[in-house]
């Protein structure tokens, strides 16, 4: 990073192949340190809240299979992923 508000600059023309493949396939260099943070944190509780629902649905409720625990966690996550992507996009961190 160049500074604390910019991401790094691409240039095409003089990136080798591996520069290249790197800038597509991981684009954590290219956000600006505060939509990393909000990205780390809203990965952080969806993976922690399918996990602790699955294991409570699947452990605690009479009946429950593990897939339809799995199922319900994973509603559950992706509304966590969801809050997490509009915060980043109202707070101005993520730009669409």
């Amino acid at each position: 990073m160049s500074t604390d508000e910019e991401p790094d600059v691409f240039d095409p023309e003089t990136a080798t192949l591996s520069e290249t493949l790197a800038w597509n396939f991981f684009f954590w260099r290219r956000l600006v340190p505060r939509a990393q943070e909000i990205l780390k944190r809203t990965v952080l509780l969806a993976a922690w809240t399918a996990a602790n629902t699955a294991f409570h649905g699947w452990a605690e409720v009479e009946g429950a299979e593990g897939f339809g625990a799995l199922g319900y966690a994973g509603v559950w996550s992706a509304g966590a992923a969801l809050t997490g992507v509009v915060l980043g996009w109202v707070g101005g961190a993520f730009t669409f």
